[in-house]
């Protein structure tokens, strides 16, 4: 077992070297668990999910792209940083917007990359108007 591994990190060294003698016994110890405690695994989840609304959208934003091959690596602190620099204005309309929403200012489906670069903080209104359409769209809104 080698020290700084990701085992080592999350669980202590004792706790990893014992997890990679028996990875298996290990596993169908965690199965047993959840198979008896059905409802904890969700509640931890949904929990997460509620304390983490970024880090959810970038990991499904990022599965969307991967899947296209587009490229790019929107993380939770991009859009953390994307929210911040919005001041609370829809980059379209540059209203105040209690809710901004993510738009890839090309879009993913038109082969947009899943970067900072470009993605823009927009009002839902303004962010279903503009749909899969590439950035000239909106200009007729303007």
């Amino acid at each position: 077992m080698r020290k700084g591994t990701r085992e080592s990190l999350v669980f202590g060294e004792r706790a990893a070297a014992h997890y990679q003698q028996d990875k298996k016994k290990a596993r169908e110890n965690v199965a047993a668990w959840q198979a008896a405690n059905p409802e904890k695994p969700r509640s931890y989840k949904r929990a997460w999910k509620q304390k983490n609304p970024e880090r959810v959208l970038a990991d499904t934003i990022r599965r969307r792209s991967r899947l296209k091959s587009n490229g790019g690596t929107l993380t939770a602190q991009d859009i953390r940083d994307a929210r911040e620099v919005a001041c609370g204005l829809c980059a379209y309309c540059l209203r105040p917007a209690d809710e901004l929403t993510i738009d890839h200012v090309i879009p993913v489906a038109l082969d947009g990359e899943n970067a900072f670069e470009n993605i823009a903080m927009a009002c839902r209104p303004c962010n279903a108007r503009k749909s899969q359409r590439g950035p000239l769209f909106m200009l007729q809104y303007l």
